[in-house]
């Protein structure tokens, strides 16, 4: 008779130890956030404004508790370059140096102190230590607002440490809404030719002031913009963009807008966009070429582009 074996299973395989489990905890955040760092160059330190109530306060004229300035990431041990390269566009491509590229970095609307709360409020020293800490991968960037005016001493030390930080700024003009006691751009402001010579002045004398500036990419005519029943379009389009075509910064000779005197300055869209046809062409062969909403900063266009 055949005999038969006795077939026990196998016991268990013990748990892993707590400490066995933390490491591949640990192991597992590491490959992930690593790489991201790697990739990043690190995360920028925070400033002034970049928590969504600010922009709430400072329309509200709620006024902020006060809260501890926000750690900053020391600057890395490379000097900086003190020059950026330029930013130009193709198409609809945005390009640095020549080559496609992308913008990473922060939106902050109360660094000067002029729309926000006095702890709000940026310090040159406090503007020059948050640019440095962006200089991580070439990728910063801030958008500033500056509105007419706004201290341009201020202004001028924000793009000084932005040059010599490798950090790019987009300068919004104005304000749609009218939330930093700007008014609203409605049809009946588009409409008032003061208004828009007012405006025109403002931009004109940014545009002057930074001439060949790199640091600048470009200049925003307004902060959230509404269509106004076509009115914006026409504003950008016809009261804007042609007549500020020649005060275009990196272009030679001096623009030749605006032409002076208040009756000059209300000459008709037909007379000044004449006059703007004469406009010199830029240090390149080619010109630059604005978008409906931007007025760009510097350069021109890479070869081949119109």
């Amino acid at each position: 008779m055949p005999t038969s074996t006795d077939v026990r299973p196998a016991p268990p395989a013990a748990p892993p130890s707590r400490g066995r489990r933390v490491a591949l905890v640990v192991a597992l955040v590491l490959a992930v956030v690593l790489p991201a760092q790697l990739w990043t160059g690190g995360f920028p330190a925070g400033a002034p404004g970049d928590d969504p109530g600010s922009a709430t306060r400072a329309r509200s004229g709620t006024a902020a508790a006060p809260r501890e300035p926000a750690a900053r990431s020391a600057p890395p041990a490379a000097p900086a370059t003190g020059a950026v390269p330029a930013i130009t566009v193709d198409g609809d491509r945005i390009l640095r140096g020549g080559e496609p590229w992308w913008f990473l970095g922060y939106n902050s609307f109360v660094w000067s102190g002029d729309c926000g709360t006095d702890e709000e409020k940026m310090s040159a020293a406090d503007v020059e230590a948050w640019f440095a800490s962006m200089r991580h991968d070439g990728h910063g960037a801030v958008r500033l607002f500056f509105y007419d005016g706004w201290s341009t001493e201020r202004l001028d030390a924000a793009v000084a440490a932005a040059r010599e930080n490798g950090v790019y700024l987009a300068i919004t003009l104005d304000d749609a809404i009218g939330g930093c006691g700007e008014n609203d751009k409605d049809e009946a402001w588009f409409a008032d030719s003061s208004e828009r010579a007012v405006f025109r002045d403002h931009m004109t004398a940014l545009l002057e002031r930074y001439r060949g500036e790199t640091a600048i990419a470009w200049f925003e005519y307004f902060n959230e913009p509404d269509y106004a029943g076509g009115a914006l379009r026409e504003f950008t389009t016809r009261w804007v963009r042609r007549p500020t075509r020649s005060t275009r910064t990196g272009c030679s000779p001096p623009a030749r807008w605006p032409p002076t005197g208040s009756t000059a300055r209300r000459t008709s869209a037909t007379s000044t966009s004449r006059r703007a046809s004469t406009s010199p062409r830029c240090t390149s062969t080619t010109r630059t070429r604005s978008s409906p909403t931007t007025a760009p900063a510097c350069g021109p266009t890479p070869a081949g582009s119109r």
